[in-house]
């Protein structure tokens, strides 16, 4: 299998109902402790930031293996 098809068999995840149900209960989450106010220790902050980062990374999936499929794209045409 191809680089490319591999980037459109993993893209083709994101197109599925599914994926939206994911992503929306993602949002709603990130929401839920986005607010810092009510933290009371550092380890809670280092805890909630981690968390917030996994979400953010784990959201943005869909660009990021579109913006590498461009990339690996653009270095084949050179």
């Amino acid at each position: 299998m191809s680089q490319r098809e591999e980037f459109e068999k993993i893209l083709d995840i994101f197109t599925q109902e599914g994926w939206g149900y994911i992503l929306k209960d993602i949002i709603e989450r990130k929401k839920a402790i986005d607010n810092i106010y009510d933290v009371s220790t550092v380890e809670e902050l280092y805890k909630r930031k981690g968390e917030l980062d996994a979400l953010n990374w784990f959201a943005s999936l869909k660009e990021w293996y579109q913006y590498s499929m461009e990339l690996s794209e653009a270095d084949e045409d050179i």
